[in-house]
């Protein structure tokens, strides 16, 4: 495998990694009795002309983040397993992956911390090497 491949497998497994670390998170911690608690002082809010209780949607996005980037880590390993030995990844998957970082990377500055930018900033590293590699 030339190093393209296991560039983009390395940014893959970025992915898988820091998913299976958000559900490790989300089961240990971030759905507890005291978040719970925590939670319900809000108010239900309108979603789709419903009400939804924050503590629900919570729970919710937190369990699909963690799975979302998981799978998308799989998928993105065994697109490229499937490829022939000296193909190289995709590249409009590869942008693809490019654009979530980045999303990844803002949301991290705007409403998270400083690890998810940082290792946004990893993945789309790897990422684009794979990727200009993969041009020539």
């Amino acid at each position: 495998m030339e190093l393209s491949g296991i560039l983009y497998i390395c940014a893959s497994s970025l992915f898988i990694l820091v998913g299976i670390l958000h559900l490790t998170v989300h089961f240990k911690q971030l759905i507890s009795l005291e978040t719970k608690e925590k939670f319900s002082s809000i108010e239900n809010i309108k979603v789709i002309k419903r009400n939804a209780q924050v503590w629900k949607l919570w729970k919710g996005m937190s369990l699909l983040f963690g799975v979302l980037l998981t799978v998308l880590g799989i998928n993105n390993i065994l697109s490229l397993l499937d490829l022939e030995k000296n193909s190289h990844p995709s590249i409009l998957i590869s942008i693809t992956n490019v654009i979530v970082l980045i999303i990844i990377i803002y949301s991290g500055y705007k409403y998270f911390s400083k690890m998810q930018i940082y290792g946004g900033f990893l993945g789309l590293i790897l990422f684009i090497i794979s990727l200009l590699l993969s041009l020539n």
